[in-house]
């Protein structure tokens, strides 16, 4: 990723350590900076060959990506987004996922998904959700 030190305008390279509930991201700086709770608007994937989230035991995620270059730079902030009627995949705490729809974009980056076993899941925090492969 590349993201915006303290908010100053220019951004440097680094990675995601963090995902918080809140959608804000630890990020730690190739130059050995950390910056903790910075907004996802300030932070962009390079280009991109594939995100993976994985959930942790303290309800946190942790996000790798396979950067490419620094050309066609995407904020995080779009990568965690779904939109109604995605088709996607909900984690599990056992670490499985079950794929469901989303039917509702709560404005705050949790949504609720439709279940395919016919169970709906109320307000799931984007790292915990995937687009269905």
């Amino acid at each position: 990723v590349e993201a915006n030190y303290k908010g100053r305008g220019k951004f440097y390279p680094g990675r995601v350590r963090k995902v918080h509930a809140s959608g804000a991201l630890d990020v730690d700086y190739d130059d050995g900076e950390v910056e903790r709770e910075v907004s996802a608007e300030l932070v962009r994937l390079l280009s991109v060959a594939f995100v993976a989230t994985v959930a942790e035991g303290d309800g946190s995620a942790a996000v790798d990506a396979a950067v490419i270059g620094q050309e066609a730079a995407v904020p995080v902030a779009e990568v965690i987004a779904f939109e109604e009627y995605d088709e996607v995949e909900v984690v599990r705490s056992d670490g499985s996922f079950v794929p469901g729809l989303i039917s509702r974009d709560n404005g705050n980056g949790t949504y609720d998904v439709d279940l395919e076993s016919g169970d709906t899941e109320v307000k799931v925090p984007a790292r915990s959700i995937r687009k269905k492969a």
